[in-house]
């Protein structure tokens, strides 16, 4: 939906995207790593700035607003989503976050099929039984609730950007009335 919509410039997730992260581009990529991905390490602001200002925004029409869309920030731990949403507004200035929050009984079939068909490149090739992934989940994030603290992350959020700049959404209730 929104890679399509005449209102919106696309940063990604982008279906079948060649780049990192499913990019829109290998250097929206470069720009966003350190804003989104390696919040562990240092970041040159002047030089997100430099491209946001140089690159990005001579891009963007004026009836369109920058947008990307990546769930998994939802579960890269909470102090790495708060430096994130620190990074974020520190470049583009006040931003807004749509949070979308799922039924934990529908969210563990859905990763897991998702590792089936691939779409988790760090996952093995093989098949993996449920139980099997599941265990490994829980081993690699060491427990699953990185997966389901929604109250964290929305709470940092709003902390962060403002009550009115995050909207939080169920899901299940896109899904049911797109």
């Amino acid at each position: 939906v929104f890679q399509h919509h005449p209102q919106i410039y696309y940063l990604g997730k982008i279906y079948k995207s060649q780049h990192a992260r499913q990019c829109l581009s290998a250097e929206i990529y470069d720009f966003l790593t350190p804003l989104l991905w390696t919040t562990n390490e240092q970041y040159n602001r002047e030089l997100s700035n430099k491209f946001l200002k140089d690159k990005l925004l001579p891009r963007v029409e004026p009836d369109q607003m920058i947008l990307g869309s990546w769930e998994g920030l939802g579960q890269q731990g909470g102090e790495s989503f708060l430096k994130s949403m620190i990074r974020l507004k520190d470049v583009f200035g006040q931003c807004k976050l749509l949070i979308t929050i799922r039924n934990p009984i529908t969210r563990l079939p859905s990763l897991y099929l998702q590792h089936l068909r691939g779409n988790q490149k760090q996952l093995a090739d093989k098949f993996v039984t449920f139980e099997k992934w599941l265990s490994n989940q829980e081993a690699k994030l060491g427990g699953l609730k990185q997966i389901f603290d929604y109250r964290t992350y929305i709470e940092l959020a709003i902390n962060t950007l403002g009550s009115k700049n995050v909207g939080v959404f169920l899901y299940e209730q896109f899904d049911s009335e797109p």
